[in-house]
């Protein structure tokens, strides 16, 4: 059965066949990955304001949360993903329609550097760090009278699906578009003026830590140690970022080298078996 047979017996075949044969459909995948991104972020932003403005009134306790809300380390890191998005699905959808001068080169460099320098690492490490907490004790991190505002999903929206995001980007992303250009130092830069901030905020400004674990820990060595973590962290996920794209493009290769020993496209293989 040959693909001109193919084609008329399920109409759009040739869109589909297309879809699995040339490397360019990566783009395809990359485009709804920050497309759901977007609206996930979008939709979370706008439930977590409303519920914030209507249960403040009626729960003083939840006035702490909405001072913070602008130091937390979620939020920047929300804030660094949805620009991500944004910019990288601008780049996408510029290169579908064939209209790429619509999005500078600079910027288009800009995208990679801003995922290997900050969004991979932060978002793979914002997961680390806060889930084991989470697990041992939530208070320290998410006291539980936030649920009210920010329910699981939300929450795991937050601290876990960006994770998720930056693995998928990395999946799909051209093998040669990001290179080990040692912009590990964005994070690190990130996370310095971090913690100057919440320095800010509990000696200056409100008089709290942004997070109960800095009060536990406060006066004791580990409080040393929790300042430098983070920058450990989000040091050693952008290490893993290379490891974790040579072993992705060396199973591709593999992939690749076995089905091009099978002869025919893949819906004709694929329907060749049903018949």
């Amino acid at each position: 059965m040959g693909d001109e047979e193919l084609y008329t017996l399920v109409p759009h075949l040739h869109i589909l066949d297309y879809f699995f044969r040339t490397s360019n459909n990566h783009i395809y995948y990359r485009i709804a990955g920050h497309t759901i991104m977007l609206i996930i972020f979008i939709r979370n932003t706008i439930a977590v304001n409303m519920a914030m403005n209507e249960h403040l009134p009626t729960h003083p306790e939840l006035q702490v949360f909405h001072d913070l809300g602008p130091r937390y380390a979620t939020v920047w890191n929300i804030i660094i993903q949805m620009t991500y998005a944004f910019l990288a699905l601008a780049c996408d959808l510029s290169e579908v329609l064939n209209k790429d001068s619509l999005v500078p080169l600079e910027l288009r460099k800009f995208r990679y550097t801003l995922f290997t320098g900050l969004l991979y690492p932060l978002g793979v490490g914002i997961a680390f760090v806060f889930w084991p907490h989470y697990i041992y004790d939530r208070e320290l991190v998410f006291p539980k009278k936030v649920d009210i505002i920010m329910p699981f999903f939300e929450n795991f929206a937050a601290h876990g699906l960006v994770s998720i995001y930056a693995l998928y980007e990395l999946a799909f992303i051209p093998r040669d578009s990001i290179k080990n250009e040692k912009t590990y130092h964005y994070g690190v830069w990130f996370n310095v003026i971090y913690m100057v901030v919440l320095h800010y905020t509990r000696y200056i400004d409100l008089g709290i830590w942004a997070y109960e674990v800095f009060n536990v820990l406060e006066g004791s060595v580990y409080f040393y140690l929790l300042m430098v973590y983070p920058a450990i962290c989000s040091t050693f996920f952008y290490t893993t970022l290379w490891w974790t794209q040579e072993a992705i493009w060396k199973l591709r290769d593999l992939q690749s080298s076995d089905s091009s020993s099978v002869s025919g496209s893949f819906m004709e293989r694929l329907l060749a078996k049903k018949c």
